[in-house]
């Protein structure tokens, strides 16, 4: 680890629960910056030892949502400048040069954008739903606070951003199903509580049209029908997640519904 006290110095953040299998390979993607940041949220595999044996700084937080999590790694950094990968997301060599050779001199910009490629069940996708994705992962602190308790959003107040062209993020996204299912079912949670404490409310046939147009939308226009079947299996399990999400919400306001028909009392 080199000083990360220079003004032009990189913490490399990473979240992390329970992600031995694909830790090294990120870790190992920041072994240039000087310093990696490794907040975790309690894990009981190997996942901190790992991390501590490729010298990251490793500090613990109880989870509650994302961007807070983001948010206190960003607080903690020692670095000017910022850099978030995800566990199971790999800097490719040549956005590593690239990231190295911009910040060896002035920068025009604080905030950077990254593009993200994206693999799931091993298979390389091309749909831009998944595949191309500009994210301004690389800032100087300070400049973005990250904002949603579901899919976090970088707030960067209106700042220009300014772009890295070379190499990609490679997103190792999901490696079985189960761990797919999984996840949709944590983030569909997730978005239900989040909307229903901000008043919103879905009914059955929105949720239908809503899960019907997501679909399709996925698979023609942003080009999934191109990833062959695993495009057709994630424009599928796109619908179904849109379905589920509005469904939960649906349902907790079934439960408000029932509350205030009984008094307050158990729905």
């Amino acid at each position: 680890m080199e000083d990360a006290g220079r003004s032009n110095a990189v913490s490399g953040l990473v979240l992390t629960k329970n992600e031995e299998e694909m830790l090294p390979g990120c870790l190992a993607s920041l072994a240039w910056a000087d310093e990696i940041l490794v907040v975790d949220s309690g894990s009981t595999d190997k996942t901190t030892a790992i991390a501590r044996a490729a010298g990251a700084r490793v500090l613990h937080r109880d989870f509650d949502h994302f961007s807070a999590q983001y948010n206190y790694g960003i607080e903690n950094a020692a670095g000017p400048w910022i850099l978030i990968l995800d566990a199971d997301e790999v800097l490719d060599e040549p956005l590593q040069k690239a990231i190295q050779k911009l910040l060896s001199g002035a920068t025009e910009y604080e905030i950077y954008n990254l593009t993200r490629d994206a693999y799931f069940l091993g298979q390389r996708l091309k749909s831009s739903s998944w595949s191309g994705e500009k994210l301004p992962r690389l800032f100087r602190k300070g400049s973005l606070a990250y904002q949603g308790m579901v899919h976090s959003v970088m707030d960067t107040d209106g700042r220009p951003i300014g772009s890295v062209d070379d190499g990609r993020i490679l997103h190792y996204t999901y490696r079985s199903l189960d761990q797919f299912f999984t996840k949709m079912r944590l983030y569909t949670s997730l978005w239900a509580k989040n909307a229903h404490q901000t008043g919103k409310t879905a009914s059955m046939p929105y949720a239908f049209a809503t899960s019907l147009w997501r679909m399709v939308h996925n698979y023609v226009f942003r080009g999934e029908v191109f990833d062959g079947a695993i495009g057709l299996f994630l424009s599928t399990t796109a619908g179904i997640y849109t379905f589920e999400k509005y469904m939960r919400l649906w349902d907790l306001n079934r439960q408000d519904a029932l509350r205030r028909r009984n008094g307050g009392g158990r729905p």
